[in-house]
């Protein structure tokens, strides 16, 4: 009997030490160089799905498959693509993330493990609760956009890639007043071929390509290029019109230098939509 309790001691005793052989072994850090999270909005909305990838440079020249794992307010993401890593872009990987219930601000957790070593990080996304121009203003402070150097842009083929957001517009950040300017996406209900993207859009009849401007930390005034009816023959402004009268009410208009300017007013912000010569922009201001 003493002999079969010491040699069941002496089993337990190898597993033990077999457990903490495999946590030294992936434990042993991976070196990363840089990396980046990049979801498919800069904010994203309560009870959408959306997308998010995973961009990382390593160090080493490890020959295995990377395993990475991705979680989003303790919910582990579907993996939908991963490219092998190339010098110029690193490793890129695309998750699908399942809903989320609840607005705020959610940890996103991820690991990188290739060959027994391991890199862990985390960042942080912002759920609101849905695109109306005043909640987006109320949470697109500066410090949060600046988290988001990058978004992603999904295609309806399947494959993906990160483009250009919260970034710097005009050359920087002038100290007095302290005022900058960032892109933070190009957001469409649909998009013109050979992009064929997944549709994304934010404010609802706000197509186009979004820079935000910053006074200070609060928020001053947002920008956007909508189309161009010299550009491309399938845009119809007069449709566009039409859509933001609907859903923003009958604008005033006044001609300024050959420049036709809609004004909507829309709760305490202007919506001034500007024709110049087919070109179509406008800017959100809050102003009541």
């Amino acid at each position: 009997m003493k002999n079969l309790t010491l040699a069941v001691l002496l089993v337990l005793f190898l597993v033990s030490c077999g457990k903490e052989d495999d946590q030294l072994k992936i434990e042993e850090k991976l070196n990363i160089s840089r990396i980046i999270l990049a979801p498919d909005r800069i904010l994203l909305k309560k009870q959408d799905k959306f997308y998010i990838s995973l961009r990382y440079w390593k160090e080493e020249n490890l020959t295995n498959t990377d395993e990475i794992n991705l979680t989003v307010d303790g919910v582990k993401a579907k993996l939908v693509k991963q490219k092998a890593n190339e010098p110029l872009v690193g490793s890129n990987i695309l998750f699908e993330v399942s809903p989320i219930n609840s607005s705020g601000d959610v940890k996103v957790a991820y690991t990188i493990k290739s060959n027994n070593k391991l890199y862990a990080g985390e960042g942080s996304l912002r759920i609101v609760d849905d695109f109306s121009i005043a909640t987006i203003w109320n949470k697109l402070d500066r410090d949060y956009v600046k988290t988001i150097p990058f978004t992603t842009e999904v295609y309806q083929s399947g494959d993906f890639a990160l483009s250009g957001a919260s970034t710097a517009v005009g050359g920087g950040e002038i100290i007095v007043p302290e005022i900058i300017s960032f892109f933070i996406g190009d957001y469409r209900s649909s998009y013109q071929a050979p992009r064929l993207l997944v549709s994304k859009p934010l404010i609802q009849g706000l197509e186009g390509i979004y820079i935000i401007t910053f006074e200070n930390s609060s928020l001053k005034e947002l920008r956007l290029s909508i189309g161009s009816t010299n550009a491309d023959p399938n845009f119809n402004k007069n449709a566009l019109f039409a859509e933001l009268n609907s859903l923003y009410g009958v604008p005033t208009i006044t001609n300024i230098n050959g420049r036709t300017l809609r004004t909507h007013q829309h709760g305490a912000f202007d919506i001034i939509v500007t024709d110049n010569g087919g070109e179509i922009s406008a800017v959100v201001k809050k102003v009541r």
